[in-house]
């Protein structure tokens, strides 16, 4: 009534109706806030917090209306026990109360939220999303991503992107805690599998099978890419990287589904931010965990270093960042998938750095070093050495049958403009290790590694370029000059590790050698830092052992050591021989003796080059591998020339016949063939070629000795007397199965004049034979070679002047017999040799030890050889004992046959 019939009263009573209206509606606005608020925290871990949300829900739901008040009625009164009790009951009392009204609860969140830019109910919201989306056990039926994000997600993102000013901490709050989980789909929330629940102080994990994964819906990723726009650029941006984007689980669930052009228009945006300093390392880490396959090409595709100014600065800054992610692990991953991609990302690099090789600027050489390190990588993960090839999928394919490969290997060739490309890019890459006046050489071991990879790649595919891998070779080698760091070391090892297959696999199609390897590499000795020549020849012999076993590698390059750094001065001679058998010895067991072998071969034809013997023995073997054989002829190209050249010549073959007994008698050589049954085997060859390389030398000398001013005497000398000394040295080495082979073999072929090496051999034998005990094998083996051998040699008279020693050592082996009933034919054949003996030469020393062995082992069975000994002797047949050993033959037989009466004189007497 007060108000009636004033117009002034009336608009005041009507003002104060509207305020009180608005502040009704501000209350209950606040209200379901604050329900939103206690909702979520039904997740708590602790009881007392769940307890006091019912206790205010139960409270609330007078104040409010709608769907607000229908939650919080239901959640402080009916299920008020079960929320209260167990803090995973949320998301099942979501489905039970709010499972036909979950449009109408998410649109009132979202209008909550967007009512005003106070953003402390951010979390909360979040929360209830959290719940809705575990509802029905995490599958996508009971309140499904669309609705969520269509009624509520979409609405807040929008609102957030709006809002000025706001601090980033309360924009990933955002993010984070709304609109995030939406954006990484079904259980999205960084586990990948499953998502946690809070309960009782513990966290419980709700597992989520692929194909609970939903696709996203299309205004979601409409949205994603605005805020990956570099125009919008702010802290939303940066919290969808950080908080979506980033995540493993977003990227193994969520960006599998989109197609080819959604990955890449993501790809592109977050390269965009990349190269635009937008989100920091959050960016490149987002861009590097995607798995963009063929998409890495269309975007290198799109790299265009024709711009100038500023934007080719961001070219270069694209390819730089693109490059890491092809050699990241994806990246790579992606290639070797697609091996196609990789091979054509492959070609468009190299482009890219042909285009960038005479650019010395900062941002050039830096991107150029960007190119070269994804090269590399590319190269390993494409696995080229598959022979597929780079250039184009068409190949011809043919098999080798002779020459330029190996029987049977499947040669790849390139196509003519293929191979003008191969030549230009190879013809670069050694250019960035050595530079030019256009091209600045690249700086750091690991570049040159690269680079080196790269050229191996190539050549793999053209084989006529593998002549630039020994240009690569020199400047490899050459650079240890000038680098004595270990690094670097260790990385010209690994450039040797790819340049020697590479170069082995491209040369023998092109009529290159193996030794135009070798003469490259030990041309370079001199220029390879000592502290470092070691262990680098090591590597370069081990890499040539993996690419040919048992060839002329190791032998090669040893004697091409010897050849042109061995010849200077005896000292010199002495210091390589050391250094060439300390590389022999750490190779494998077998490449030793093969070694050894190859090492004869070029002694032998050196000596029928320099002396004009005959050495058909050991080059009548045709070579089966022509692009691995070497000879002598070889080794001649490190030897100077000049008045000097023979007697350089001379020099190099004792040099290579010393190194070969420095090796035999290594300390460390029997360590290594004592129980190896091959090498023993392949001892025996070696033992056999020095013989005859022993014997082609004295028949040669012979022939010389004619002239008695003849200069050369003093190198037959020497090479004999180092012949005998790695033969003899190799009689220790070998088992006494072979030692006894050898023995045969010296009564068989021993000439006149080879009493010395006969005699020591047979003291030696003597020595091994005393070793032996019975029950060994070795045992019957004595006795046979007893029987089979030496006592045939003897009647046979092949020991010449040696016989004596050969006396000696039957009087070790009778003495050794344990047995007379087991070996009394044995010893009767003995004692009859030794009475031929006696009477063929009566003056040699040694018989009356063997008797006297052989009557104390035969006791009365020798009897019926009395009489002959004595014959022998020169007694009873009207001749006088007139030699000291016939004498000393004498005093044993009586003395034998002292004791052997002696035994029955006692009997005799009594009787």
């Amino acid at each position: 009534g007060k108000g009636k019939g004033k117009g002034k009263g009336k608009g005041k009573g009507k003002t104060k109706a509207g305020d009180d209206d608005e502040a009704a509606s501000d209350l209950e606005k606040d209200v379901e806030g604050a329900i939103v608020s206690a909702l979520s925290l039904l997740l708590h871990s602790e009881r007392p917090v769940r307890k006091a949300s019912v206790l205010f829900l139960d409270a609330a739901k007078a104040f409010v209306g709608g769907i607000f008040s229908e939650v919080a009625g239901a959640a402080g009164d009916s299920h008020s026990l079960e929320l209260e009790i167990d803090g995973s009951a949320m998301p099942k009392f979501l489905g039970n109360v709010v499972k036909d009204h979950g449009k109408d609860l998410l649109k009132a969140m979202a209008d909550n939220w967007c009512r005003g830019e106070e953003l402390g109910l951010g979390g909360s919201t979040g929360g209830v999303l959290k719940a809705m989306e575990l509802a029905g056990d995490g599958s996508d039926e009971m309140f499904p991503l669309a609705t969520r994000w269509e009624h509520c997600g979409l609405r807040i993102f929008g609102r957030a992107m709006e809002i000025e000013g706001l601090a980033w901490e309360d924009k990933r709050s955002v993010v984070v805690r709304l609109v995030g989980r939406l954006m990484r789909g079904v259980a999205g929330d960084g586990s990948g599998t499953g998502v946690g629940v809070v309960m009782g102080g513990g966290r419980r994990k709700y597992s989520v099978s692929e194909s609970s994964f939903v696709a996203l819906p299309k205004s979601m990723i409409e949205v994603m890419k605005k805020s990956l726009e570099v125009s919008v650029g702010n802290d939303v941006t940066r919290g969808v990287v950080v908080q979506v984007m980033n995540k493993a689980s977003w990227v193994d669930n969520v960006w599998v589904q989109f197609d080819d052009d959604e990955k890449l228009g993501f790809a592109e945006s977050l390269m965009e931010l990349r190269c635009s300093s937008v989100g920091g390392g959050h960016v490149s880490s987002a861009f590097e965990g995607l798995h963009l396959g063929v998409g890495a090409l269309k975007m290198l595709e799109e790299v265009d270093l024709s711009k100038e100014g500023g934007e080719y600065s961001q070219q270069l800054l694209k390819l730089s960042y693109l490059c890491d992610y092809v050699s990241s692990s994806n990246g790579k991953a992606g290639i070797a998938v697609q091996s196609q991609t990789g091979r054509l990302i492959f070609r468009l690099l190299l482009n890219y750095l042909t285009t960038l090789a005479k650019s010395d600027g900062d941002e050039d050489c830096y991107t150029r070093n960007c190119i070269i390190s994804c090269l590399a990588e590319v190269a390993g993960a494409v696995k080229m050495l598959s022979g597929e090839g780079v250039m184009s999928a068409k190949k011809k394919r043919r098999r080798s049958s002779s020459g330029g490969g190996a029987k049977g290997d499947v040669v790849f060739v390139a196509t003519a403009a293929e191979e003008r490309d191969f030549l230009a890019y190879s013809e670069l890459l050694v250019s960035l290790i050595s530079g030019t006046d256009e091209i600045k050489p690249v700086e750091g071991s690991a570049n040159v590694k690269n680079v080196l990879a790269i050229l191996t790649v190539i050549a793999d595919q053209c084989p006529s370029i593998a002549k630039r891998l020994l240009e690569a070779l020199q400047l490899v080698t050459d650079r240890e000059e000038r680098v004595d760091d270990v690094r670097s070391f260790q990385v010209s090892n690994e450039c040797l590790t790819a340049i020697v297959p590479s170069f082995c696999k491209g040369g023998r199609r092109i009529g290159l050698r193996f030794f135009d390897l070798v003469e490259c590499f030990v041309g370079n000795y001199s220029s390879i830092a000592s502290a470092h020549r070691k262990n680098f020849f090591l590597t370069f012999m081990n890499v040539v052992v993996r690419v040919k076993r048992n060839g002329d590698g190791v032998a090669a390059v040893v004697g091409s050591l010897l050849a042109g750094f061995g010849g200077k001065s005896e000292k010199e001679s002495e210091e390589m021989r050391k250094f060439c058998m300390t590389l022999v010895i750490n190779m494998p067991t077998s490449e030793q003796v093969h070694a050894l072998l190859n090492l004869l071969k070029y002694s032998s034809e050196l000596l029928g080059h320099v002396a004009d013997f005959n050495v058909e023995a050991f080059t009548s073997n045709t070579p089966t591998d022509k692009f691995f054989d070497i000879g002598y002829a070889d080794l001649l190209k490190f030897v100077g020339g000049g008045d000097d050249e023979q007697q350089e010549q001379k020099v190099l073959v004792v040099n290579i016949l010393r190194l070969i007994t420095g090796i035999l008698a290594h300390p460390n050589f029997p360590l290594i063939v004592k129980n190896t049954k091959k090498a023993q085997q392949y001892l025996i060859q070696v033992w056999q070629r020095l013989l005859t390389l022993r014997n082609v030398i004295r028949d040669g000398d012979a022939e010389d000795d004619e002239d008695e001013d003849n200069e050369d005497d003093i190198f037959f000398s020497a090479a004999q007397e180092t012949i005998m000394e790695s033969m003899l040295s190799l009689q220790r080495l070998v088992s006494l199965e072979r030692y006894l082979i050898i023995t045969r073999l010296l009564i068989e072929f021993a000439k006149e004049g080879d009493e010395t090496l006969v005699r020591k051999s047979l003291i030696l034998l003597g020595e091994r034979l005393s070793k032996v005990k019975k029950g060994e094998a070795e045992y019957q083996e004595a006795v046979e070679f007893l029987r089979d051998d030496l006592l045939k040699a003897l009647e046979a008279d092949k020991y010449g002047p040696s016989v004596s020693v050969a006396m000696a050592t039957l009087a070790v082996v009778v003495g050794e017999l344990d047995g007379v009933e087991e070996y009394s034919d044995v010893l009767k054949q003995a004692l009859s040799a030794v009475v031929k003996v006696l009477k063929r030469e009566s003056k040699l020393s040694g018989v009356s030890l063997a008797v006297e062995k052989l009557l104390g082992k035969l006791g009365a069975k020798a009897m019926p050889m009395v009489e002959q000994l004595m014959s022998g002797a020169g007694v009873g047949n009207g001749e006088k004992a007139k030699t000291l050993e016939g004498l000393r033959v004498v005093k044993s037989t009586v003395k034998w046959l002292g004791a052997f009466v002696r035994k029955y004189l006692g009997t005799l007497l009594q009787e």
